[in-house]
């Protein structure tokens, strides 16, 4: 693992058996070691009916005591790399062979625990496996920092810090192993962005709006819904949708703004599991996007900000020896896609509506770590993940068709039940929940919140016009379909 990645170009074979040899001399441990391996007076082996002596006689050889001594000694000096590598022993000895590397480490470490002492951080605990496959539901314009290798027991903590409440793109990462102390700590990795004074009084009239006008039209533009009702994409794949948007102080080259940050993401569920018999390569994998945009005063508007490589984001990302720990490639579930290219041009414009599942959830849902729902919806079941922040969970979007699947429901009241992974408690979707293009029409029917489930009541003739149109939609998908074959 990273436990004998050593950094520089110092011999780390011939510094290890130099560092061996000086704790040989002062301890005399591997002679002694020596010496009950290959003891210098023959034993019996009475039961095997030949002596150490008997079997040098067959041979004609003697044994070549002094070799076998250096041979036990290094595999002694091998048993200690093998054992010793996750203690605080080897973590001295090895800040021995690697100082500057290592003093840059010991650097970030000094940093994060000043810095979390001193100012207000956001705490993400998980398994360093999670935060490797769900960086984007964590730090969305930041990747995991540290190798996918040997995950096991080994968990990250991410610190995002906060200014007056809003988080900001200043953000730390330890790897470490058992109980989060400096003694287990693995590897740590400290972003670009560091807030000064200075730039905390620069922040004062800074607007902070957020908004999910973009993530909308993209939602719009990349899906649809079929003949079921369900939401798809335009090639038929069922997918799951959702957005999320969060406003936060952004550090770069050029100085600190407030930016507000929209995410687009998506699972698309095998189609041919499901309903249809339709397989492409984007079956069961996340897709996402990220837009940010900032206020420009010159022109009084909203600009887009384009966005680094989430890796040049990082500074430096190090293990405890001193060595590099940056990944050489992300290894995400959530795969890149241009869902943000063509929001200017949104041709298919109110097609999609939505509900806020947290904004409907009991408080006890609503915390600060990533959550996987199990969406039960007619003719599917499949699962989401959410995002950490609770903040974000907040403000997340599920998207659903124009035509919901809802106004097919045989029920006087349909709903969608979400249940969260691990959890007793449920998310009741109701038909007067769902917003955007699908609420001005049914602007008669109740709404709900986690407070209040009543049924909903629904408009005898807002139903039927509802109904027609949907039989309308699905002739002319049917259509569609049959030009498409032939």
């Amino acid at each position: 693992m990273k436990d004998n990645r050593i950094n520089g170009e110092r011999d780390p074979e011939k510094e290890l058996r130099d560092k061996m040899s000086e704790l040989s001399s002062n301890v005399d441990c591997f002679e002694k070691i020596s010496a009950r391996a290959f003891p210098e007076k023959y034993q019996d082996f009475s039961d095997s009916e030949l002596t150490v002596s008997d079997l040098e006689n067959v041979t004609g050889k003697r044994r070549a005591v002094p070799v076998l001594k250096w041979v036990s000694v290094a595999a002694a000096a091998a048993a200690c790399i093998g054992v010793l590598p996750r203690t605080v022993f080897f973590q001295e000895f090895m800040s021995n062979v690697g100082t500057d590397t290592n003093d840059r480490y010991r650097s970030i470490i000094s940093e994060i625990q000043s810095e979390t002492e001193k100012n207000t951080y956001k705490v993400y605990d998980m398994p360093l496996s999670e935060y490797i496959a769900d960086d984007v539901l964590v730090s969305p314009i930041y990747s995991c920092p540290f190798e996918a290798e040997d995950t096991d027991g080994v968990n990250v903590r991410v610190y995002v810090r906060e200014i007056n409440g809003v988080p900001t793109n200043q953000v730390y990462a330890v790897e470490y192993t058992g109980s989060y102390s400096e003694a287990n700590y693995l590897a740590a990795a400290e972003s670009k962005a560091k807030f000064t004074d200075e730039d905390i009084d620069s922040i004062g009239g800074m607007r902070l709006e957020t908004n999910d006008n973009e993530a909308y039209m993209a939602a719009c533009n990349a899906f649809t819904g079929d003949k079921y009702s369900l939401l798809t994409d335009k090639v038929g794949n069922r997918a799951t949708a959702a957005s999320y948007s969060f406003v936060s102080y952004f550090k770069d080259d050029k100085g600190v703004m407030a930016v507000n940050t929209q995410v687009l993401y998506c699972y698309y569920q095998d189609t041919d599991k499901v309903y249809r018999n339709i397989v492409s390569d984007e079956s069961e994998k996340y897709y996402y996007d990220v837009m940010m945009t900032c206020y420009d005063s010159k022109s009084d508007s909203y600009v887009k900000y384009e966005l680094p490589e989430a890796k040049k984001l990082w500074k430096t990302s190090l293990n405890y020896d001193g060595s590099n720990a940056m990944p050489k490639e992300n290894k995400s579930v959530f795969n890149k896609k241009e869902f943000f290219a063509n929001t200017a041009e949104c041709d298919n414009e109110k097609t999609l509506s939505w509900y806020e599942p947290y904004v409907l959830a009991d408080e006890a849902l609503v915390d600060d770590e990533i959550q996987t729902m199990n969406l039960g919806l007619p003719t599917v079941t499949n699962t989401f993940k959410t995002p950490a922040d609770s903040t974000m969970k907040l403000a997340m979007r599920m998207y659903e068709p124009y035509l919901t699947h809802f106004l097919y429901s045989s029920q006087s009241d349909p709903t969608i039940n979400i249940s969260i992974e691990g959890r007793n408690e449920q998310i009741i979707v109701h038909m007067g929940n769902i917003k955007g293009a699908f609420a001005d029409l049914g602007k008669d029917s109740e709404t709900t919140s986690a407070y209040d489930e009543s049924n909903v009541v629904i408009d005898e003739k807002f139903f039927k016009e509802i109904q027609r149109q949907g039989e309308e939609a699905s002739l002319a998908y049917e259509e569609s379909q049959k030009e498409q074959s032939e």
